[in-house]
């Protein structure tokens, strides 16, 4: 049953998720078109100026209803009167929250690949080239100091590390529309207010962070670690990608069991 959620979740999504995709194409397309009849009239200027705006509004419009979609289709799908069918099938919370949080992070994922894919053709060219060497020449630099196999890692790391914050991105806020749905009352307005809650919180606890920090810049501890990172440059990028990795992960995992509690103990459905 869980295979069968799925698949349907994921045409789900793509009925939305690919005419955006085809349009965001499809205006990059536009603008390279036009960067063939280059000339230094006015006329080509305006043109050019116009698509370039409309190629970036729909760059940032495609990665919004990416975000936007995958939070609203959690939210009818599990807290609204649709609630009353999802919670029907012969499926667990566990598993109606790991489906709906990997197809919304795969679609983000596709969304991103796309949009340089769009980058690519829009920008194919002078610039496009000079983008790519820059991105060859970091490359080199990076190999030559800190060696091909770290750099490999590195990659691996970074691309596990993304994976994670974007789960971690949409597990925040279906736990906040979960722990929304506990009021009895404007229950969306609710989920806002958790949201900007939690937001207000972890600011202040990392300005708290950030003071305890500079006072304790001249300690022993931070004089050690300044000496470890000098030591081990290469050591220390694995540990900071590893650290970061895990705290997602962490966060990650305690909204998922917020998402789970409240429906296993606090569903309310409209």
């Amino acid at each position: 049953m869980v295979k069968k959620l799925f698949k349907h979740e994921l045409f789900a999504v793509l009925r939305l998720w690919l005419p955006m995709q085809i349009i965001l194409m499809a205006v990059a397309l536009f603008g390279r078109i036009i960067q063939f009849f280059e000339t230094d009239t006015q006329a080509y200027r305006i043109v050019f100026g116009s698509a370039t705006v409309i190629y970036v509004i729909a760059l940032i419009a495609s990665l919004m209803l990416t975000l936007i979609f995958g939070i609203v289709r959690f939210y009818k799908n599990m807290f609204s009167c649709e609630g009353y069918l999802s919670f029907t099938l012969p499926v667990t919370a566990t598993q109606h929250i790991m489906v709906k949080t990997l197809v919304a992070g795969a679609s983000m994922v596709g969304t991103v690949l796309v949009a340089f894919v769009s980058f690519m053709l829009f920008s194919a060219g002078e610039v496009f080239v000079e983008v790519m060497k820059a991105v060859g020449y970091l490359i080199k630099r990076f190999s030559a100091e800190f060696g091909a196999g770290n750099t490999v890692a590195y990659v691996v790391e970074g691309v596990l590390l993304v994976a994670a914050y974007i789960l971690m991105m949409y597990l925040l806020y279906y736990a906040c529309i979960a722990l929304g749905q506990t009021f009895k009352k404007n229950r969306v307005i609710g989920a806002v207010g958790v949201y900007f809650i939690y937001y207000a919180i972890t600011q202040v606890v990392a300005t708290v962070f950030i003071i305890i920090c500079t006072f304790l810049a001249d300690s022993g501890l931070f004089q050690a670690i300044g000496e470890f990172i000098d030591a081990q440059p290469e050591i220390s990028v694995h540990l900071i990608l590893c650290a970061l990795l895990f705290w997602s992960a962490l966060f990650a995992a305690i909204y998922f069991f917020i998402i789970r509690w409240v429906i296993r103990n606090k569903l309310n459905l409209e």
